[in-house]
């Protein structure tokens, strides 16, 4: 998986044909603790730079539990 940021501070997630292929075959992706540590550093540190693309009035949104968030 790759996730790209764009200049105006949208994004595009990429999966590989392997990951594609688990995803189709199992409908999830099942990660070990360590995977999932690794995985999660890994976030944290795509959010810290994402904020550095995002315009000022994007990078104080909130959202809440139960938003509705609109996607393309």
């Amino acid at each position: 998986m790759e996730i790209r940021q764009y200049e105006d501070g949208s994004a595009e997630i990429v999966f590989n044909d392997q990951e594609k292929e688990i995803v189709n075959k199992k409908g999830s992706l099942k990660i070990t603790p360590e995977g999932l540590r690794h995985f999660g550093n890994l976030l944290v540190k795509i959010v810290a730079d994402f904020q550095i693309n995002f315009k000022e009035d994007v990078r104080n949104m909130q959202t809440t539990e139960g938003q509705d968030i609109e996607t393309s």
